[in-house]
């Protein structure tokens, strides 16, 4: 629940722009939102209007495979996505390490 909580008070639009991957880092690395903002922009590469704007992200997240609100067929999602959002902005998330814990599959 904190976490919702944190996605909507971020105000980054959650999984629509990049208030999902922002707010893992910042609760990952526990700083602040400005810190992990920085951060997600430097590892995808981009600036800082673009992580505003829910079209361009939306076509961004679709192309890296980042999940997105309305998944369309073929595109990853669910611990698919995780495991791309883990290599694009090279983090640990606690499912996808279960996971490869669980099937022996290395990283």
């Amino acid at each position: 629940m904190g976490l919702v909580t944190h996605y909507t008070s971020s105000g980054l639009g959650g999984i629509r722009t990049v208030g999902d991957l922002v707010g893992r880092v910042q609760l990952r690395n526990k700083c602040k939102i400005s810190e992990s903002k920085k951060y997600v922009m430097d590892k995808l590469g981009i600036g800082y209007d673009e992580i505003h704007d829910e079209c361009f992200m939306r076509n961004f997240r679709e192309e890296h495979g980042l999940g997105f609100v309305t998944t369309t067929g073929g595109a990853p999602y669910g611990i698919e996505a995780k495991i791309n959002i883990e290599d694009i902005l090279d983090i640990d998330i606690a499912c996808c390490n279960h996971l490869r814990e669980v099937t022996r599959l290395h990283r």
